[in-house]
């Protein structure tokens, strides 16, 4: 425990509740942040393929349409992969502001024991934990996975169409596949990103409040 003889400990209090507000605010501008690109993402998916159901409705040249729709859902992905890296990112650095949040928490508990019982939140810098295995999809960007994905399977579709000589049926199996392997390889990224980046926590000596050390019971 911090030894703060030398300096008021109102003055020390003060600051780590300056520090706290920070780290929220900062968490929460994250999480807007991550909002705005996602519907930025639907709004731009939307218009442009929209506009290409309007085209198809004035009889313009078939094969010419679906080659430029080609061209679009290949940059819709990139755009949408951008997009997911992006959010997987700030999404991490939103959870590690409030796991440094419990730092304070620890310090208040740790200098007044008697606040123990009414703490609402872990005095630990552990939580919350950036993957969860029982439950792994709980940060995930579900919108702009699932958006990925169907673009994935619109593009395999599209294609097969063009230039597969394939029935309908065949076509929506492979979009399936499609959907599927776009999905699951969004899901392992995602997954590997945050067991990696919690590893590196725990290497680099990030946490110094480990679960452990937290002996209140329910936590």
């Amino acid at each position: 425990m911090y030894n703060g003889n030398k300096i008021n400990k109102e003055i020390i209090a003060n600051y780590l509740l300056s520090e706290f507000d920070i780290l929220h605010q900062r968490a929460d501008e994250i999480e807007r942040s991550v909002a705005k690109k996602t519907d930025f993402f639907i709004a731009l998916t939307t218009a442009i393929l929209g506009g290409f159901v309007v085209i198809f409705g004035k009889q313009m040249d078939e094969k010419v349409t679906f080659f430029v729709l080609l061209i679009a859902l290949i940059l819709l992905q990139i755009f949408g992969w951008t997009i997911f890296k992006q959010s997987v990112d700030l999404s991490t650095s939103s959870t590690l502001f409030y796991r440094r949040a419990g730092r304070i928490r620890r310090w208040f508990l740790d200098n007044s024991p008697g606040i123990e019982r009414y703490v609402p939140f872990p005095v630990t810098d552990e939580l919350p934990p950036l993957y969860v295995s029982h439950s792994p999809m709980r940060y995930l960007n579900t919108t702009v996975v699932g958006i990925n994905a169907a673009l994935l399977a619109l593009f395999v579709m599209v294609l097969f169409w063009l230039y597969g000589n394939l029935n309908f049926f065949l076509i929506g199996i492979l979009g399936t596949i499609a959907f599927i392997f776009m999905f699951y390889l969004q899901f392992s990224f995602y997954r590997n990103h945050l067991q990696k980046r919690e590893e590196k926590e725990r290497r680099e000596g990030k946490i110094h409040f480990p679960r452990q050390h937290d002996e209140r019971k329910g936590l």
